[in-house]
C-alpha cells in the first residue's frame, strides 16, 4: 500500500503517451471509477479540462506545479479538486488529487490556533490543496511579520532560488509520507537574517479536514553564536603554553588535546588516545585512586604526574576538574620538570643571601614567623658595619665582598647553636636569639661587637671595622616585621650616638609605634561602635550609562584626626588581623542599605541593584569564618544571594591556592558571585582563571589609564576582555575617567564600568538622590 492511500490523497501516474499507468484507491473513489478501469485509460478521459501546459511546465522545470484547482470528468458529472503535478526526468507525470473540504468550523479553527500559539517553537501549517499558510505566534515573533501564503514564504528567503528546492522537498514528504529536514536562511521584517532548521511532517486527512503539512522552524542564531564562541575559546586555549585536554572518565579516552599538549606528547590525534598511556606506570598507580577520590569528593584534583614524551619523562603539575554538565574531566597541566628538579636550589636561593650563604630578609622573616606560631620569644640584634663604604671605595667591591663574607663567618662562630644569622642589606646583618632575656641579649650584642672589632685579612690587606647594634625584644604575637623595625630604630639611635654602640629599643622610641597602635585601637572601637561609614560607587552599563550596581567601600572619620584614608586604616586592620571585622561591617551595612524601601527603585520597573564588596586575603584564608559570616548575613537579612558579588585580589588567590579555591567554591554554593579584582597586576594567567570558579573579571585601572591613541593599553585591555568573554565571565572596567576610554572599552565588548567619569563614591543619601534621577536605573 502506498503512503498516500492512508492520507486521503488521490494519486495517479501518466506515462509519456498520456496513459494512466498507476493509481490508488483514493483517486478511483474521487473520480467515481473502478481502479481497474482507471489504470490503462487515457488521461483525457478523466481530465478533459486539464491543459497539458501545467504538465509541460512541470516536466521542463522538474518542479512541483500547484496546488491548482481543476475539474475532472466523472460518471456523475464534472467535479472540482485541487491538483499538485510533478514530472520526473523519464517523462512520467504524477498527479495528486485533493478534495476541496470546507468542514473545518471557525470555532475549531480558533481553538486550534490558540493551541499552536502556546508552542515554544515556530509552526507553519500548509493544507494540501491550499495556498494559504497558518502560523503560530513564535513564527510571527521570529520574523516580525505574518506569513499568509506560500508565496510570502518565498519572499522571506534570503536565497529565493532555494524556494523550488523547498517545494520539491515538501512534495517528497507528501509522496513518501516520511518527515523531512532542511536548513536555510529567512529574512526578518527588520532586515535581520535568521538561520533556521525546518522539520516537515505530513498529517493524514481526518473527518474534519484534508491532509496538511506541519513545518516546525527552529531559530539557530543562538546555537551558531555559541559555536563561534566555543571556536574562539579553543583558539585561546590553543594559544596558551599550558596543557589542556578533555577526558571521558568512563573509558579513559582523551577527547581533546590543545596544541601545547599535542606538541609535548607527540600525539597527532589519529586514532583514540587513552589517558593512562600518556603517563608512567608508577605515576598511574599513584595518582589514579587519589585523583578519582578527589574528583568524586570535591569535583577536582591537583598533583604531579610523570608524563611520557618523545623527549623522555617530564613532570607535569596537573589539575583535573569534573564538568557538571557532561561529566567529562577537564585537565590543565604545566611542565614543571626544571622547576621540580631545582626546587631545593631555588628555595635556598629564595631564602638565602647569594654572597654569604646566610639567610636573607625573606628567609629570616619566614623563620621568625615559625617562632611566632610556637609562641617563642626572641631577641633581634640588628648590626650595621661602621665605615664599610670606604673599603669598597678604596679597595673595590671584590675586597668589600671578601670582608662581608669574613664578617658572616665570624658572626656564625660567635652565636649559640640555634641562633639565626642573616644578611638583609649591603652591610647589614641580623642575629635572632630565641629564648633569651634582655641581659643575655645585651651580652651577646657586646660579644658580637667585640668580635667584629678584630681586624680582618683580605686579598687587599688587613681591614678594621666596628659595628653598631640595635636590639629589640619580641612581644607575644608581635609580627616579625614589627620587631625588625624596632631593632632598626634602635640601630639608628646607636649610630646617632657615636657608632660602635649597643642600643635597646626603648619607650622613647615608641612614639610612632604608639601612634600606630592607638590608631588601630581607635579603629577597632569604631567598628565595635558601628562608627565606620560606607561609600557607594555606582557600576554602570556601558550600553546606556544606567546604574546596575554599586561597590561598597569602607570609610572612617576619626573624632580627632578627621578623615583617615583607606590606604592607612585597611593595611592597619590587616596587620592587626581584624580586617575580617571591617569586611563584615561593610557587608552588613551595605546589605541593610540596599534592602531599604528607598533603594528598591524608582517606579515599578526598577531592577534591584547588585552589590559588590571586598573580601580581604586574610579573611579569604579563614574559610569557615568567611563562609559562616556570609551565610549568616543572608539568613538574617533575606538578601537575594544572586545580587551579592565579593571581590578578591589576585595576590589573595595565589597565597594559598588550595584553600582559596575551596573557600570560593563554598561561597558560590551559597548563590553569590565571586569577582577577581585588579586583574593583571601581578599573578594573572589562564591557569589562574581556570583553577578558580569565578564569575566576574575587573580590569585594573592601570590598564584603563593606558588606553590612548598610541599606547599599548588598548591592546592589553582588548586581550583581557576577549579572555573574559571566552571564559563566560562578566567584565567590569575600573577607573574609567575619560569618555574616549569608555567608548573604546564598550567597542571591545566590556559591559560594565565604574570610575569618576560616571560617579565618585558617595554616601547612601547621595546615592538615593542619584537613583531618583531620570534614567539612572535599569
Amino acid at each position: 500500500m502506498h503512503a498516500l492511500d492512508t492520507l486521503g490523497v488521490g494519486r495517479f501516474v501518466i506515462d509519456p503517451d498520456d496513459i494512466i499507468v498507476d493509481a490508488n484507491e483514493v483517486a478511483a473513489r474521487l473520480l467515481h471509477r473502478e481502479l481497474d478501469d482507471l489504470i490503462g485509460a487515457p488521461s483525457t478521459t478523466v481530465r478533459p479540462h486539464g491543459p497539458r501546459s501545467n504538465r509541460a511546465a512541470a516536466a521542463r522545470t522538474r518542479a512541483v506545479i500547484g496546488p491548482i484547482p481543476r475539474q475532472f470528468e466523472t460518471d456523475d458529472g464534472p467535479i472540482s479538486m485541487n491538483t499538485i503535478v510533478h514530472a520526473d526526468e523519464a517523462g512520467f507525470t504524477t498527479v495528486l488529487l485533493l478534495a476541496i473540504d470546507d468542514r473545518r468550523t471557525p470555532t475549531v479553527a480558533r481553538h486550534h490556533q490558540a493551541a499552536i500559539d502556546r508552542l515554544p517553537v515556530g509552526v507553519l501549517e500548509i493544507e494540501l490543496g491550499e495556498d494559504t499558510i497558518r502560523t503560530n505566534r513564535a513564527v510571527d515573533d521570529m520574523l516580525g511579520v505574518r506569513l499568509r501564503t506560500v508565496n510570502d514564504l518565498q519572499t522571506h528567503l534570503v536565497d529565493p532560488d532555494e524556494f523550488e528546492q523547498m517545494v520539491d522537498d515538501l512534495y517528497d514528504t507528501v509522496v513518501s509520507g516520511h518527515s523531512g529536514e532542511a536548513e536555510f536562511e529567512l529574512l526578518g521584517g527588520d532586515g535581520r537574517i535568521i538561520p533556521v532548521r525546518s522539520r516537515t511532517h505530513l498529517i493524514p486527512a481526518s473527518a474534519g479536514s484534508s491532509a496538511f503539512l506541519v513545518i516546525t522552524l527552529e531559530d539557530l542564531t543562538e546555537s551558531i553564536e555559541q559555536a563561534r564562541t566555543t571556536s574562539r575559546l579553543y583558539d585561546i586555549v590553543d594559544a596558551t603554553t599550558d596543557l589542556v585536554g578533555l577526558v571521558d572518565p568512563s573509558t579513559g579516552e582523551i577527547l581533546y588535546l590543545n596544541e601545547s599538549a599535542r606538541e609535548l606528547t607527540g600525539r597527532d590525534g589519529n586514532g583514540p588516545v587513552f589517558a593512562a598511556a600518556l603517563f608512567t606506570d608508577d605515576s598511574v598507580a599513584r595518582f589514579r585512586p587519589d585523583l578519582m577520590a578527589g574528583v568524586e569528593a570535591d569535583g577536582s584534583w591537583r598533583g604531579d604526574l610523570e608524563l611520557l614524551t618523545p623527549a623522555g619523562v617530564r613532570i607535569l603539575d596537573m589539575s583535573v576538574f569534573r564538568s557538571e554538565g557532561d561529566g567529562l574531566l577537564a585537565i590543565l597541566g604545566r611542565d614543571v620538570t626544571a622547576a621540580r628538579a631545582s626546587a631545593a636550589e631555588l628555595a635556598h636561593r629564595a631564602n638565602h643571601d647569594e654572597l654569604t650563604g646566610l639567610l636573607n630578609r625573606t628567609g629570616l622573616l619566614e623563620t621568625l614567623a615559625d617562632y611566632g606560631d610556637r609562641s617563642t620569644r626572641y631577641a633581634l640584634l640588628y648590626l650595621d658595619l661602621d665605615r664599610f663604604k670606604p673599603v669598597n671605595d678604596t679597595h673595590g667591591h671584590a675586597a668589600g665582598d671578601e670582608l662581608l663574607i669574613a664578617v658572616a663567618r665570624r658572626l656564625q662562630r660567635e652565636v649559640r647553636v640555634g641562633d639565626l644569622v642573616a644578611r638583609i642589606g649591603g652591610d647589614e646583618f641580623v642575629v635572632a636569639a630565641p629564648d633569651v632575656d634582655a641581659d643575655t641579649a645585651h651580652d651577646l650584642a657586646d660579644r658580637l661587637r667585640a668580635a667584629i672589632a678584630e681586624p680582618f685579612g683580605t686579598s687587599a690587606g688587613r681591614h678594621s671595622t666596628t659595628t653598631s647594634v640595635g636590639v629589640a625584644m619580641s612581644a607575644p604575637g608581635e609580627e616579625p616585621e614589627a620587631v625588625l623595625r624596632d631593632a632598626d630604630a634602635a640601630l639608628y639611635e646607636a649610630k646617632s650616638a657615636g657608632r660602635a654602640r649597643v642600643e635597646f629599643f626603648s619607650a622613647s622610641m615608641r612614639t610612632e609605634r604608639h601612634t600606630r597602635n592607638q590608631l588601630a585601637d581607635d579603629l577597632r572601637e569604631a567598628i565595635d561602635r558601628d562608627e565606620l561609614d560606607v561609600a557607594y560607587q555606582p557600576l554602570v552599563s556601558m550600553a546606556d550609562g544606567r546604574i546596575v550596581g554599586v561597590e561598597a567601600l569602607a570609610r572612617w572619620t576619626h573624632p580627632l584626626r578627621g578623615a583617615v584614608g583607606p590606604d592607612v586604616f585597611i593595611p592597619l586592620a590587616e596587620q592587626r588581623r581584624f580586617i575580617n571585622e571591617v569586611d563584615r561591617f561593610v557587608w552588613h551595612r551595605a546589605v541593610t542599605d540596599l534592602t531599604t524601601t528607598a533603594l528598591l527603585g524608582v517606579g515599578d520597573t526598577t531592577t534591584p541593584l547588585r552589590l559588590h564588596a571586598n573580601l580581604s586575603a586574610w579573611h579569604l584564608a579563614r574559610r569557615e569564618d568567611v563562609v559562616a559570616s556570609v551565610e549568616g548575613l543572608l539568613a538574617e537579612t533575606g538578601f537575594d544571594p544572586s545580587r551579592l558579588c565579593l571581590e578578591v585580589t589576585e595576590s589573595a588567590l595565589v597565597t594559598d591556592e588550595e584553600r582559596a579555591a575551596r573557600t570560593i567554591r563554598e561561597l558560590r554554593e551559597l548563590g553569590i558571585e565571586i569577582a577577581i579584582d585588579d586583574f593583571g597586576t601581578g599573578y594573572s594567567g589562564l591557569g589562574l582563571l581556570a583553577r578558580f570558579d569565578l564569575d566576574v573579571l575587573k580590569i585594573d585601572r592601570s590598564f584603563v589609564d593606558q588606553i590612548t591613541d598610541a599606547g599599548p593599553g588598548e591592546a592589553i585591555a582588548r586581550t583581557v576582555v576577549d579572555l573574559a568573554r571566552a571564559l563566560g565571565l562578566g567584565i567590569v572596567a575600573e577607573g574609567v575617567e575619560r569618555e574616549a576610554q569608555a567608548e573604546r572599552l564598550a567597542a571591545m565588548g566590556c559591559t560594565e564600568a565604574q570610575g569618576y567619569l560616571y560617579d565618585r563614591p558617595m554616601t547612601i543619601d547621595a546615592l538615593r538622590t542619584r537613583l531618583a534621577e531620570p534614567g539612572a536605573r535599569v
